[in-house]
């Protein structure tokens, strides 16, 4: 069976247990960033129930250990790591008294665009408006940084979403739109799925490990995105390159040319992310997304680190055939379905 798919991000975490604490790192266009408004507080207010004043500073790197706790294993373990290449992270606290309350973490992408990608408060503080500070308090220095948008990602049908919305909403994002599939399932379950047993992958191509793959090649692929290859920033295989997966990570070639991979990234101790699929465009009849993927996923899921039996993995509904692929022979294996949502907001201040 042969299934065309395109361009494609696929997302995939197995395991989930937090991984070690670390520190907080800021690249130099982060650093450069709270210079421009102040590295002290820039917003305050008293919460409406306790009356206690509320401040909202950018982070420094020495205020980690203190925030950690309130964002994903995975973005601990980004900053654990210090791999911002590419992307810097803005970083906001709120402080109640001199005690951390809450935190929002903002991406700023090499497009000049941003992502909220976490956005927390402590349980004793909650309803009282300090996500919504958090979030519009991180938009001021995001238009003086001169990005033209910001956007963030959440999961439907959550308890936490009609919350998400009515921030959104009081911020005048604009209304949010599906974007992509999310199922979850058990590795066990998994490993029952025919598909993945089989090798589909033509003859003429070849499947590698992506930490063989030599620095000449490494530079031929940078240097020649604009013309054979093409492929979007979103799928680069250079992304967060310290911690990329030698246990999955993938390259395909064909005639001794690199044509496509499946990237992965360790994002803690225990959790592998499906970070990025890429087939080249005029290769794309012969199938060949699907036997990547199952390729990366049989050496995980048969590494003998049995640990890692939960999988989550995320399609954007733009990938029109890997959506048909999960609705015919990947729903016996999955254990929920849910969908993401994307909402934007364009910055003001920005000249386009």
């Amino acid at each position: 069976m042969r299934q065309k798919v395109g361009k494609c991000v696929l997302q995939f975490s197995v395991g989930g247990s937090p991984g070690s604490q670390g520190n907080l790192f800021f690249t130099p266009a982060t650093s450069e960033l709270a210079r421009s408004i102040g590295s002290g507080y820039f917003f305050c207010r008293s919460t409406e129930e306790s009356m206690e004043k509320c401040t909202y500073r950018i982070l420094n790197p020495q205020d980690a250990q203190s925030y950690e706790h309130m964002t994903s294993p995975i973005y601990r373990s980004r900053l654990r790591n210090r791999t911002f290449e590419e992307k810097s992270i803005l970083a906001i606290g709120a402080i109640i008294e001199k005690k951390p309350v809450g935190l929002v973490l903002t991406q700023i992408g090499s497009d000049d665009n941003a992502e909220i990608i976490s956005i927390f408060t402590q349980k004793d503080f909650r309803q009282q408006g300090i996500a919504t500070d958090l979030i519009a308090y991180c938009l001021k220095p995001l238009s003086e940084y001169k990005c033209q948008e910001v956007k963030t990602f959440y999961e439907n049908n959550r308890t936490y979403s009609p919350w998400i919305e009515s921030i959104l909403k009081k911020l005048s994002f604009l209304p949010p739109k599906p974007y992509s599939l999310v199922c979850r399932c058990h590795g066990s379950k998994l490993r029952k799925a025919p598909w993945l047993q089989k090798s589909l992958l033509p003859a003429a191509f070849e499947i590698f490990p992506w930490s063989e793959l030599a620095e000449a090649e490494k530079e031929k692929l940078r240097s020649c995105n604009a013309k054979s290859l093409c492929y979007p920033d979103l799928l680069t295989p250079f992304r967060e390159t310290s911690i990329i997966e030698p246990l999955n990570s993938l390259g395909l070639r064909y005639k001794n040319e690199v044509v496509g991979w499946q990237i992965n990234h360790r994002v803690s101790v225990d959790t592998i992310r499906y970070t990025a699929m890429f087939v080249r465009e005029d290769l794309q009849n012969f199938g060949l997304a699907i036997p990547l993927m199952s390729e990366a996923i049989r050496r995980q899921l048969y590494s003998g680190q049995f640990w890692l039996d939960r999988a989550t993995f995320v399609v954007p509904f733009e990938m029109a055939a890997m959506i048909r692929f999960v609705h015919k022979h990947m729903m016996p294996y999955v254990d929920h379905v849910n969908e993401s949502l994307e909402a934007r907001k364009k910055l003001p201040g920005v000249e386009k």
